[in-house]
């Protein structure tokens, strides 16, 4: 489970410098939610919900794999 938290705060590090134009053009992706997950862990880590966690890892974030993948091939680096 701590692989799974500190993987999702570098996701949402990684969204928080995903440039807007990148963003705008992937509008399925959920920026704000994966950069407000970080911020939640970062600045609330006494709080965390594992079973929150653990929805995100295994529900929400499989879909958006492909999404990912697209823009890693379309987004010039």
């Amino acid at each position: 489970m701590d692989a799974c938290v500190w993987n999702l705060t570098v996701l949402g590090e990684a969204a928080k410098r995903i440039p807007d134009t990148v963003a705008q053009a992937y509008p399925t992706v959920p920026w704000a939610q994966i950069r407000g997950t970080r911020n939640r862990i970062i600045h609330a880590y006494d709080e965390i919900d594992l079973e929150i966690i653990w929805n995100v890892v295994r529900n929400e974030l499989p879909p958006l794999i492909p999404v990912f993948e697209q823009i890693i091939r379309e987004v010039p680096e």
